[in-house]
């Protein structure tokens, strides 16, 4: 499925010669060809559901090993840190590395189309513009995919960061923003499709197009 994601995503760029400039005219094709379509944007589901395989096996092997260790409840609760990953200087060192790794690709992932937007969309050729098409949803998977995986399998990696980030007070709000992730190209494309006028740059279309 990854495969397919990213040729498809090579293909139809090639196919359309979309350039990934939003002022270009071939945007229209970028939107209504890649961005849109469930073929072209699989791959950020593929990865999720193989990090929450990951996470699942993690959770299953920590409850294994509480059964092993054979504690009742009150010295469960005492020794609640027997049950968490036992993190020595080598492993913490080795999980910052990772996340420093994964931080950069995901900057990258962003800013990287600034090459291209500081030259009207001239710098890159069909070839470049396929290359990121097609792999950026891939590493930006990939990458949120490796935070997840880090903060909860290396509990002294910026433990203020993941215990914020694990309070229930974002549950309700990651279940909203996962529901607009997959909802959100079909209002865009119905809005787009039903306006009469150009959008105007201000603070309501801008927050509705992002």
């Amino acid at each position: 499925m990854i495969c397919l994601g990213c040729g498809m995503n090579f293909w139809l760029t090639h196919k359309y010669n979309i350039n990934f400039y939003v002022l270009d005219p071939s945007y229209n094709d970028y939107m209504n060809h890649i961005y849109v379509k469930p073929y072209t944007r699989v791959l950020p589901y593929i990865i999720g559901i193989g990090c929450a395989m990951i996470l699942i096996s993690f959770y299953e092997k920590r409850k294994q090993n509480q059964i092993n260790q054979n504690l009742d409840e009150k010295d469960r609760l005492i020794n609640t840190k027997v049950y968490l990953k036992k993190s020595n200087l080598k492993t913490i060192l080795f999980g910052y590395l990772i996340f420093i790794i994964i931080f950069v690709m995901l900057v990258i992932v962003i800013l990287l189309p600034y090459n291209n937007y500081k030259n009207e969309g001239k710098n890159w050729n069909i070839n470049g513009n396929a290359a990121y098409i097609g792999l950026s949803k891939l590493f930006w998977g990939i990458g949120i995919g490796g935070i997840v995986i880090i903060f909860y399998n290396y509990t002294n990696i910026f433990p203020l960061i993941r215990k914020f980030l694990s309070l229930e007070l974002w549950t309700p709000f990651a279940r909203l923003t996962y529901n607009a992730y997959l909802m959100h190209p079909i209002i865009m494309h119905l809005v787009n499709s039903s306006t009469r006028i150009l959008f105007n740059y201000n603070a309501v279309p801008i927050s509705f197009l992002n």
